[in-house]
């Protein structure tokens, strides 16, 4: 099929795959999910980079204009159990970042903050974990949930207590690790961030990335929106799926979706077209324009159950899949080529 784009955007989010599998993971091109719209999202700015702080230089079309370098955007406050989280006193390296912000990072498998804020919650919850030791780990009780939640747009959106956690070791119930957060670099040139989330907040969350126009981001800001799919009772249920663990051998629920091969990729193959915008050498925006991409997606995931699904109108693409870690990365790199992400 072939055709224009209803919107310039995708979105994204993913199947928990450990401790207490839930959820389809759904990939969307050109659209939001069914029964998704605009107003249900908070949306936010993706942040634009002066030159002086790495940012892209801009054309002689466009002198004006200023261009995100990477999906990021501001960061209110992080909070852990309801309680915020001093902020970072880590110094930036030879930049001044300003503002807090977060990169929405589909190439990240796990959590990534600054050193300081990490250590404050690890030693919230795991009270014997001793930073300074390599060989120790953020041991805590697997019944006993945890949240940590991100402030973006005024909104909270937690990571739900089952995808904070993993198992220590096969067969035990009783402790876990919180395996999913780890340090990361101070901010400097062309990397203001100090935060990166990956899988386990979009297992949590519905992320839209809307990219708006690329040549003069002005006129269509580029932006992301964010909806928790976290439910209320998400402790309770973390509860229920130790208890049956524990009646299970001591074995958590888990299942793993390989990425596809280059062979499997080809079982199904769309042409899409999407809707961009030529600049006149005066700089001003003008006709709309076509990029044709063929998209490859796997409908046939190495579980019975997953099925890949396209939704035919105006060439938007719905696939629907067990979206983990394991296969986000490789439609990450694919749509990175159609997009600047």
């Amino acid at each position: 099929m072939s055709g224009e784009l209803e919107q310039p955007m995708f979105s994204i989010t993913l199947q928990r795959s450990t401790v207490d599998i839930g959820g389809e993971g759904v990939l969307t091109v050109g659209k939001l999910p069914a029964g998704i719209d605009n107003s249900s999202l908070t949306w936010v700015p993706v942040r634009l980079y002066e030159v002086n702080d790495g940012g892209l230089r801009p054309p002689t079309f466009a002198p004006n204009e200023k261009y995100p370098l990477r999906w990021e955007v501001e960061l209110d406050g992080v909070f852990l159990d309801g309680e915020r989280v001093q902020d970072s006193t880590i110094p930036a390296v030879g930049v001044n970042p300003g503002k807090i912000t977060a990169l929405i990072d589909t190439g990240n498998s796990i959590l990534r903050g600054p050193d300081d804020m990490v250590d404050a919650i690890f030693g919230k919850i795991s009270p014997d974990y001793n930073p300074g030791n390599v060989d120790d780990d953020p041991l805590v009780p697997c019944s006993v949930p945890h949240t940590i939640a991100f402030q973006i747009g005024g909104k909270m959106f937690p990571v739900d207590p089952r995808d904070f956690i993993g198992p220590r070791a096969e067969g035990d119930t009783t402790t876990c690790v919180a395996d999913t957060l780890v340090g990361t670099d101070a901010p400097r040139l062309g990397s203001l961030y100090r935060w990166s989330l990956g899988d386990p907040f979009m297992k949590s969350n519905l992320v839209a990335f809307h990219y708006g126009n690329m040549t003069h981001p002005s006129v269509d800001p580029p932006r992301i929106g964010f909806l928790s799919t976290v439910p209320s009772n998400a402790g309770a249920l973390l509860k229920q799926a130790v208890e049956h663990a524990k009646n299970n051998g001591g074995k958590f629920k888990q299942t793993l979706v390989p990425a596809p091969t280059g062979v499997a990729a080809t079982a199904a193959e769309v042409t899409v077209s999407i809707r961009t915008t030529h600049a006149e050498p005066s700089g001003t925006p003008a006709r709309p324009g076509m990029i044709t991409q063929t998209v490859s997606a796997d409908a046939s995931p190495a579980t019975p159950t997953s099925e890949g699904r396209l939704n035919k109108n105006n060439a938007a693409i719905t696939i629907t899949l067990s979206l983990s870690q394991h296969v986000v990365f490789w439609l990450g790199a694919h749509f990175a080529l159609l997009f600047w992400l």
